[in-house]
């Protein structure tokens, strides 16, 4: 299967880094197909400023500089999102990735 993964974690060496450096190479050690597409290396702001939503109905506006994005995930064969922010002891970080290695 073809997946994309998305994330855009604000630290590099924070646990959501951590995240999308192993899901991709558990997804590739499974035998899938699997890109990744970190945000915030990428210059995402995901502040939505009133201008950019009243303009987000004229696709010739908004669609040129997502369309690299929307062809990555036109290209997956299925996805999932999750948004969430998460809060942990070093200790159960260190538990959970050990998962992973």
């Amino acid at each position: 299967m073809r997946v994309l993964v998305v994330h855009c974690p604000p630290v590099e060496t924070g646990f959501h880094a951590a995240l999308r450096q192993a899901v991709p190479k558990n997804l590739r050690a499974a035998r899938h197909e699997a890109g990744d597409r970190d945000l915030h290396a990428g210059g995402f702001n995901p502040v939505l400023s009133r201008k950019k939503r009243l303009g987000c109905h004229d696709v010739s506006t908004h669609q040129p500089p997502l369309q690299p994005y929307v062809e990555r995930l036109q290209g997956a064969e299925g996805y999932r999102a999750h948004c969430h922010m998460n809060v942990a002891t070093e200790r159960q970080l260190t538990r959970f990735m050990a998962r992973f290695a």
